[in-house]
């Protein structure tokens, strides 16, 4: 895999050359080490850091370059949120605190600064981005879904009042399956 440079300015984090062309070279490679380390009766995980952010298209290529959970740009957007319905209302459904580093700020923040995320099918995390770009499926586990502030920890599902408070619809991210799910077979033509 190639090492991808990233300087942070007083912008915040930057990206430097075409991430998303370098992004979507670094999956295929990933892809083409699977095919090749995975042989018939053998299995392969994904795991990875989560509460990151890629705008997709309907093919599943990056629009833009993932905003990782140290990136808070959006951050600055969620006074609304903040005041109603506020920080308790958030960590008493899904969990987490109501911040930017998480991705439904992420995808809202896409959405309104009209990047490419605007153009966006779906938003994924890092590690769903790589499942899809590995199977074709765009699915996430619990555990990831549940660190977006759209996913309620009682439904164990993405809630509509939640996606609505952010702009979003369950469309837009990755289904919701369990962690150990076999989303795809080598060789396996229909993925």
């Amino acid at each position: 895999a190639e090492d991808v440079d990233l300087a942070l300015g007083a912008g915040g984090l930057e990206e430097l050359g075409d991430l998303r062309r370098r992004g979507d070279r670094v999956a295929d490679d990933a892809a083409a080490d699977v095919a090749h380390d995975v042989g018939d009766g053998a299995v392969g995980g994904i795991a990875g850091q989560l509460d990151g952010c890629i705008a997709v298209d309907g093919s599943g290529t990056a629009l833009t370059p993932c905003l990782i959970w140290m990136v808070r740009r959006a951050d600055d957007d969620l006074a609304d949120l903040r005041r109603q319905p506020g920080n308790d209302f958030f960590r008493s459904r899904t969990g987490a605190n109501l911040d930017g580093s998480h991705m439904a700020p992420k995808a809202r923040w896409l959405l309104s600064h009209g990047r490419d995320g605007a153009r966006s099918l779906r938003f994924h995390q890092p590690v769903s981005y790589l499942v899809e770009r590995l199977t074709g499926e765009a699915v996430m586990d619990h555990g990831h879904a549940s660190t977006s502030l759209v996913y309620d920890l009682k439904m164990g599902a993405y809630a509509g009042d939640l996606l609505d408070l952010f702009g979003l619809k369950a469309a837009q991210f990755p289904r919701v399956g369990r962690s150990e799910i076999s989303v795809a077979t080598q060789g396996d033509d229909s993925h």
